[in-house]
């Protein structure tokens, strides 16, 4: 079986993978893109699996509720995923600068407001304020 970040991996395949092995099948399914984008593709997998695992985690989770909200808005499974893990990994790091010890509440907290239109806001914002080659 190989991960498709488009697909709900299946739950006895995902529970009985280690985190390395969950960290390198996410690996294998980005490989095309590792030499096109300039990203640590190890963290990048690890987000990855930390959401899946959040996910995996119960089928009425809050986790899964913002999955489900984020596709209906029409964010395809693998954009909600990194959106997920992006607020989930700026809460912790906002925690952290504080002083404070990370927790999944505060995580789920902001992921509550988290839309597909406040995703999209975030990429223009981004977008503009990223230099840009000229060509």
């Amino acid at each position: 079986m190989r991960y498709n970040p488009n697909i709900d991996p299946d739950p006895d395949w995902w529970h009985s993978l280690t985190r390395e092995e969950k960290v390198n099948s996410v690996l294998d399914s980005h490989s095309a893109l590792w030499d096109e984008l300039k990203v640590n593709g190890r963290l990048h997998a690890i987000a990855h699996v930390t959401v899946e695992d959040l996910l995996a985690s119960g089928r009425n989770s809050p986790v899964r509720t913002t999955l489900r909200n984020l596709m209906a808005q029409g964010l395809t499974r693998h954009q909600a995923i990194h959106a997920i893990a992006t607020v989930i990994l700026e809460r912790i790091t906002e925690e952290m600068r504080e002083g404070n010890t990370p927790s999944l509440e505060s995580c789920l907290k902001r992921l509550s407001t988290l839309t597909a239109l406040s995703w999209a806001r975030r990429g223009e914002q981004l977008e503009s304020s990223t230099p840009h080659k000229s060509s």
